[in-house]
Order: C-alpha cells, then sequence, then structure tokens
C-alpha cells in the first residue's frame, strides 16, 4: 500500500519551490510548473480583510480525469506591503511528509511557534527565506497539509497572532442588608 502511494506523489522538490521566489517573469514560472505536471486554474482564496490577496494559482492532478479531485495546489500571493510567498496545500501526506524531510538538508532550522487561537505556525529558517506549517485544530479545507514559504513570511500580517477580543465583565457590588 506505502508503495503504491508514492508512485502518486508529485515530483517538485524543496528548493525548486524556493527557485519560484526569485523568478519574476509568469511565462517562465508557469512554463517550469508545466514541465512538472501542474495546470493553472483559478482558486477561490485570499483573505481581503487581512490584507492577503491571490495573485496565481496551480494545480496537479495524479488522474487526467477532469472530476478527480486535485491533489495539490499551489497558489502565489501578495501582502499589503508588497511581499509576496508560496503556499503550497495538498491531501497527499506522502508528499507532504517528502518535503518536510529535505527541510535539515536545505539548512532550514525549527525557530519557533506563532500561536494563534484555532491554529499554531511552526516557524523554520534558513536565514534566506522562512517556511511557515500551519497546523490547526478546525481547518475547514479539503487540502489539510499546508506549507507557506517566502521572505520574511512571519512579517505577513496574515500570520502573526490576532489580539484575542477580551470582554470586560463588571460585576457590582451588592448592597449589604441592615
Amino acid at each position: 500500500m506505502a508503495a503504491s502511494q508514492s508512485l502518486f506523489a508529485q515530483n517538485i522538490e524543496l528548493p525548486e519551490i524556493e527557485s519560484l521566489l526569485s523568478i519574476s517573469s509568469m511565462d517562465s514560472i508557469d512554463n517550469f510548473l508545466v514541465a512538472k505536471g501542474f495546470q493553472k486554474v483559478k482558486i477561490q482564496a485570499g483573505a481581503p480583510v487581512m490584507g492577503l490577496q491571490l495573485k496565481e494559482g496551480w494545480s496537479y492532478r495524479p488522474d487526467p480525469i477532469p472530476e478527480a479531485r486535485s491533489v495539490t495546489i499551489l497558489a502565489r500571493y501578495i501582502d499589503t506591503s508588497g511581499r509576496s510567498f508560496y503556499r503550497l496545500q495538498t491531501t497527499n501526506a506522502f508528499f507532504y511528509s517528502h518535503l518536510m524531510n529535505q527541510l535539515p538538508e536545505n539548512n532550514y532550522s525549527y525557530r519557533g511557534t506563532i500561536p494563534k487561537e484555532k491554529e499554531a505556525n511552526l516557524l523554520f529558517s534558513n536565514n534566506k527565506n522562512e517556511i511557515i506549517i500551519r497546523i490547526g485544530s478546525e481547518f475547514q479545507v479539503p487540502y489539510h497539509y499546508q506549507i507557506n514559504i517566502g521572505e520574511s513570511v512571519s512579517d505577513i500580517g496574515y500570520f502573526m497572532p490576532r489580539k484575542a477580543h477580551v470582554q470586560r465583565v463588571t460585576v457590582k457590588p451588592r448592597k449589604k442588608k441592615v
């Protein structure tokens, strides 16, 4: 079973995803990803309220059947400061673990955890790029494994802890009966 699952993994490596950050021509990015089996697609995503805008998206389908659910989505986002990063989301645990196993050989080390209300973001860095792994208990997305990669991704407001809304309750002192 494990052998058959690994045959259906994508053939893109972590350094190749990193290289997308330095390519400015969309045609070059499209050509590179098409050669890796990805197709350009329209993705409904982003968080405009938090200053995150989806620019482009690609999907990888292990099966040419149009009805088959995409296994992997790769998208380029830009925040309000103009920084861009790539988000890779997948349902394939083997592909995800393959990328995670490449962190040490590409000099990524664990830098810390950015806690949020219903998720935690694990931060890794190789002093050139950062990777944020989102772990959430209440993700309502079909792609449970998510990797975000870019320069200073941890500075993007979307990944920073949000202020908790605390409601103050005032208790009036009771008057003593005499």
